[in-house]
């Protein structure tokens, strides 16, 4: 049976209402008057929800917070009442507390709360389960590896959590080739966050029909067209206090983008078919594998929705450029897949673990998964050679001709090659051929001067190549 725990002792009559609310909702009690008692009890793990009724006679709510983190740092406390260093909310929150109640002698405030620690509970609880089959277990540094670029993304992951914790829900977008992990850094946003108890709401604009697109965002009101049975709410409003995850934002019609940044601005959303506007209160964190910025040049996406999403920029690396990382997740999907499917453990040979290193992994870490995942069910040797695991890696070079009809002919090595690299060659032959010479050189690939030279930018293409101011 849950527990909850109540440290400290207000009015008799709340601490009562307190009991008779928690043993409503089936969960056992026990109660502290001191903090040594009240830690005691705590230091077995029972405990899901934390009570810290102020003041307690031995202790700050101070010192009872940084006893109880340590013990374990995922403790849900409710702190209410007041001491010398709590005064209000938002100096509760900043000691840690998950919410804080000005008292104890409402019922119905005492039950959405419990409601929502027992469920924030729950939720780390399903988090932590995630994190563990996606990698057998392993921390979040583990997962997601120790390339520079990696631990750059998952720094501003946790500086965003920790700075929001009191509110407030910047727009995120998360950038990065398909596979790489986008989905993944989405979720760590939501559920390290303050909205960690509310709904995370999943959609890949690249997956709807456009035309379905619209109802499925905003919703609509009976009868709003031909198949409109029934009143429907939209994501958005499902969402609400929660967090919004589009993935490939990229492909959303540009008629909607205008709808969606006047969403994002006034906090508000229209259903179809009707005239009333109703609130909501989203965190929206965007994902793409296209250029924005080159769209919005194109006149394919807004700029004032590009500029809006782009307040917080998270850039995922293509695993072809995360050095060790490779090999790493690899054998953390080869542990945790032999898990799941209840096989004995295999390992990799020093001639795989090179071949894996040495791939380039167009399809990334979606890839590196289902590659692993293919080799256990079907392979029976311990060890995984080399030659279990099908890898071509990049041999040969790529030929490019031109038709008589101007279409272009490509010839790529049987490995393959990554089409960044395909592209960082195409301009730097391009300022070869046009001596340096940024406008000759744009005009050659067909691309606007500004576009060309975003693009040096992302390939960290030297402007010492530039011979024109």
């Amino acid at each position: 049976m849950a527990q909850l725990l109540i440290i400290g002792k207000a009015l008799e009559r709340s601490t009562d209402l307190l009991v008779q609310v928690a043993t409503n909702q089936g969960l056992s009690v026990k109660s502290a008057e001191t903090f040594e008692e009240g830690a005691r009890i705590h230091a077995q793990g029972d405990a899901e929800v934390t009570f810290l009724l102020l003041p307690v006679q031995d202790a700050t709510a101070s010192d009872v917070m940084k006893k109880l983190k340590r013990q374990d740092p995922r403790s849900i406390v409710i702190i209410s009442g007041k001491d010398s260093t709590v005064s209000h909310g938002p100096s509760a929150l900043e000691l840690g507390a998950y919410l804080y109640l000005k008292d104890t002698a409402d019922k119905e405030e005492l039950l959405a709360a419990l409601g929502l620690a027992m469920e924030a509970r729950r939720t780390d609880a399903q988090l932590r389960y995630l994190r563990g089959r996606d990698a057998a277990g392993s921390d979040w540094q583990s997962i997601i590896g120790q390339s520079k670029g990696m631990r750059l993304a998952f720094a501003m992951v946790r500086k965003i959590c920790r700075r929001t914790m009191l509110g407030g829900s910047p727009t995120v977008l998360i950038t990065g080739e398909t596979g790489t992990g986008k989905g993944l850094f989405a979720k760590a946003l939501h559920y390290n966050g303050v909205r960690r108890s509310r709904a995370f709401v999943e959609l890949n604009c690249a997956a709807v029909p456009p035309q379905l697109l619209e109802a499925e965002l905003f919703g609509h009101e009976q009868g709003a067209f031909t198949d409109a049975r029934a009143t429907r709410i939209g994501l958005l409003e499902t969402a609400h206090l929660g967090t919004l995850f589009l993935d490939e934002i990229g492909a959303l019609p540009i008629e909607l983008q205008a709808k969606l940044h006047l969403v994002v601005e006034e906090k508000s959303v229209r259903r179809l078919g009707s005239s009333r506007a109703r609130p909501v209160d989203v965190q929206l964190v965007a994902a793409t594998s296209k250029d924005l910025e080159s769209m919005v040049e194109e006149g394919k996406f807004a700029a004032d929705l590009y500029h809006r999403l782009n307040v917080v920029r998270i850039h995922l690396p293509p695993l072809r450029d995360r050095g060790e990382d490779k090999v790493m997740l690899a054998e953390s999907f080869l542990e945790s897949l032999c898990l799941e499917y209840g096989l004995p453990p295999k390992r990799l040979s020093d001639e795989a673990r090179k071949a894996i290193n040495d791939y380039y992994w167009p399809g990334n870490v979606r890839e590196l998964k289902n590659r692993i995942e293919r080799v256990i069910l079907l392979v029976d040797d311990e060890v995984i050679q080399r030659e279990h695991l099908g890898l071509h890696t990049k041999s040969g070079r790529v030929l490019v001709s031109m038709g008589q009809k101007g279409d272009v002919d490509v010839d790529i090595p049987r490995g393959g090659v990554p089409l960044a690299t395909l592209e960082r060659a195409a301009i730097m032959k391009a300022l070869d051929l046009s001596d340096g010479n940024v406008s000759k050189a744009a005009r050659l690939l067909d691309i606007s001067r500004h576009t060309l030279l975003y693009r040096m930018k992302k390939h960290n293409i030297s402007k010492s190549r530039i011979v024109e101011p």
